[in-house]
């Protein structure tokens, strides 16, 4: 079988699973090729053809005008989708395996239709099911969302949450693998000593982009009085209209925590997310009701075997946290929640059963749905010819 995936992500959760998630349906004997930047190869040594010819869909240097800004992310979507296709149609590959996105379908998913009639079959890994961020009035973005949709025979995805696409579209339930990062290049003595944590201290930490959804300001409302309690805030800002760095650093100030609150504010690096996870006590996943999706960062602390204080919409990331006991749910958007949890922890503490989740959500698993999936649809298109 030969599957092109299509990743125009170089760095970040989705780019992680692309690559993992490769690797694995290599070791299952396909034949992949990953389309991606030429960036994505940074610290990466894939086993499968990896052919950076994409544009970054995200790249970490934009114009600092908007409309500016607007195409160059259109030019680069839509050359990407045409790059895509051309590489498809010259491999002659049986599947293309994309990471869902609607932005502007409209002007490109009709190469990928052209492709389908002629017997590609089209699936896509739905990281995020609900498509609520509009770029552009509500009814472009309602059509993107159809026509991105409509050219797929399937969508993977990691809830068993109903899932609204269309109907013609298969739904399959994918486990979410587990992220391989690198061992950390610091001790925890070190890492703290940088920081500036004491010695005996709680080290609860809150790592990628700063965005409203993970509730960091309930966070630091949940610890003001706390004692021996240290935030650790890692990522960059999150543009889209969440809140700068700075809200979270005034509320800490005003309510007498400032003190024990640390602010990292740039891009975490894979190396830094292990020196950080290895020094902390606690993950902070602790996401709005409206969050929905899978988190890879529930994948990095199971990684390194630390324990979460989190919090969601999703009733699946409820199920399966309690049933391996990978940390302390707490109710979402909920500032008593968030205390009750995190000082149930640290009365009692967890023991969470990190081998079973390993073994029910790893990446052959992953690769043998993707795989399965494929040929039946594979098997039923030749049987209706």
């Amino acid at each position: 079988m030969k599957l092109t995936i299509w990743c125009e992500l170089a760095a970040g959760g989705i780019a992680d699973y692309a690559h993992d998630q490769a690797t694995a349906l290599v070791e299952r004997g396909i034949d992949v090729e990953l389309l991606c930047p030429p960036s994505y190869l940074d610290g990466r040594k894939p086993t499968y053809v990896a052919k950076p010819v994409l544009y970054d869909a995200r790249p970490r240097r934009f114009s600092r005008w908007k409309v500016v800004r607007a195409v160059q992310i259109a030019t680069g979507l839509l050359t990407n989708a045409r790059i895509v296709a051309r590489h498809v149609a010259e491999r002659r590959s049986d599947a293309v395996l994309t990471h869902f996105s609607e932005y502007l379908a409209p002007l490109w998913a009709w190469r990928m239709r052209r492709l389908r009639r002629a017997g590609v079959r089209f699936f896509s890994v739905l990281h995020d099911p609900v498509r609520d961020y509009a770029v552009g009035p509500a009814w472009w973005h309602r059509w993107s969302v159809d026509v991105a949709f409509n050219m797929l025979d399937a969508v993977f995805v990691h809830t068993f949450d109903p899932v609204p696409v269309p109907a013609a579209v298969d739904v399959v339930w994918l486990p979410y693998g587990i992220h391989h990062f690198p061992d950390p290049t610091q001790t925890t003595a070190e890492v703290r000593r940088a920081l500036d944590i004491p010695d005996g201290a709680v080290m609860l930490t809150s790592f990628g982009y700063v965005r409203d959804n993970k509730n960091i300001d309930l966070v630091i409302r949940a610890i003001a009085d706390l004692p021996n309690i240290y935030l650790i805030v890692a990522g960059s800002e999150q543009a889209g209209g969440n809140r700068p760095l700075s809200f979270y650093q005034d509320l800490a100030a005003e309510l007498g925590c400032a003190d024990h609150c640390r602010w990292i504010n740039r891009f975490v690096s894979v190396e830094d997310t292990a020196n950080l996870m290895a020094a902390s006590d606690l993950s902070l996943l602790v996401y709005a009701r409206r969050f929905v999706s899978s988190s890879a960062a529930l994948g990095v602390t199971v990684n390194y075997r630390k324990p979460c204080l989190i919090s969601s919409g999703s009733a699946t990331t409820e199920t399966v946290v309690k049933q391996y006991r990978l940390g302390i749910w707490v109710e979402p958007d909920d500032v008593a929640s968030i205390r009750a949890g995190l000082c149930d922890w640290l009365a009692n503490g967890i023991v969470p059963d990190w081998d079973g989740y390993l073994e029910d959500y790893g990446w052959a698993r992953n690769a043998r749905v993707i795989e399965q999936t494929i040929l039946d649809h594979a098997a039923a298109r030749a049987a209706a010819a």
